[in-house]
């Protein structure tokens, strides 16, 4: 219904919109078609990694236009996040029409101007590949048990590229780390 209602207003205000329910529709839509914006709503789930991953995936997609995420969950760490994920702006749901108009206006003049805030990532050395592959397993949503299962490791393997990971890239955490690594992925 707010996506819905939200195409609506901006289709009123002369912009083309695709409306999705699900982020790799969104994918799909942004490979057809070029879009400035792309206004993408994160549900609440037990794993605030799901949304970030549909915020990389939407940004590799169409890494032109630029992404403003709509939360009921603003929370610095989510914000963070996002922007590392590669959102260029981050709002409430509840954020006023007019609010949100003068939000998707800013990103697509940021995304004319400059990569998205947050992207620049403080980097202390590269992720390894098995780094990487522990981040990615993560943020599919294993836990250290399964992943180390999954590459035939011992937790404390794991648990150590882990740690080794966000040494590198200044992460305060598992979510940072995630984030970090899809940008720096898609930057080489």
């Amino acid at each position: 219904m707010l996506a819905a209602s939200l195409a609506v207003h901006l289709r009123d205000r002369g912009h083309t919109v695709s409306v999705v329910t699900r982020h790799p529709d969104a994918v799909s839509a942004l490979t057809a078609c070029s879009y400035d914006v792309c206004l993408l709503g994160l549900r609440l789930s037990p794993d605030p990694l799901i949304g970030m991953s549909a915020v990389a995936a939407v940004r590799e997609a169409s890494p032109a236009s630029a992404i403003v995420l709509l939360t009921s969950a603003m929370t610095p760490r989510i914000r963070t996040a996002a922007l590392r994920s590669g959102a260029h702006r981050v709002a409430d749901k509840g954020v006023s029409l007019g609010s949100l108009d003068k939000l998707l206006a800013e990103a697509g003049d940021a995304r004319r101007q400059a990569p998205p805030p947050g992207c620049a990532i403080p980097s202390r050395g590269r992720v390894t590949k098995r780094e990487r592959e522990v981040l990615d397993l993560i943020a599919r949503g294993l836990t250290s048990g399964e992943i180390a299962s999954t590459l035939r490791i011992s937790t404390h393997t794991v648990r150590s590229h882990l740690q080794s990971a966000r040494a590198k890239l200044a992460a305060r955490n598992r979510l940072e780390a995630v984030a970090a690594t899809t940008w720096s992925l898609s930057e080489g």
